[in-house]
């Protein structure tokens, strides 16, 4: 009787998983952006406070995942957002004062 080899875990390349760290770092800065796009509506302060709240969960797994070696570039894509979202955050705050209000 022949035996089957073990499955092999299909690993992802550093590049997908660095993408995936990207997209997942992407929703606090998205809830974010919709909430300051719908200030004065009483959703606005849901979205804010919810965006900042995964903000910080990002941090917390960044950390961790940062710490994990086979999962590790998904810990630079997420640092990589952690690190950008107050930056574009800024400057769509900066673009909405300037605009005028409706």
């Amino acid at each position: 009787m022949q035996e089957m080899p073990p499955e092999q875990r299909e690993e992802l390349s550093h590049s997908q998983q660095f993408f995936i760290g990207m997209g997942i770092g992407l929703i606090p800065l998205i809830l974010a952006m919709i909430g300051l796009g719908a200030i004065g509506a009483s959703t606005s302060n849901i979205l804010l406070s919810t965006a900042l709240i995964l903000y910080g969960l990002e941090f917390i797994a960044t950390i961790v995942l940062l710490a994990i070696r086979r999962v590790r570039f998904i810990g630079y894509g997420l640092l990589t957002l952690f690190l950008i979202t107050p930056v574009v955050f800024f400057i769509a705050c900066l673009v909405r004062l300037q605009s005028p209000t409706p």
